[in-house]
């Protein structure tokens, strides 16, 4: 049961914290690419 918690939340943390991360205007270190920069994204 936790094993399955785990892969089901796991994705969804990540996303929720990068999409945080971008939103507040914090740049990654080490990026060579961010197509987020360009797309006005306001969902």
């Amino acid at each position: 049961i936790a094993l399955a918690a785990i892969l089901l939340t796991n994705p969804t943390g990540a996303h929720a914290i990068a999409r945080a991360g971008h939103r507040s205007g914090v740049k990654p270190v080490r990026a060579i690419v961010d197509d987020l920069e360009k797309a006005d994204v306001d969902a």
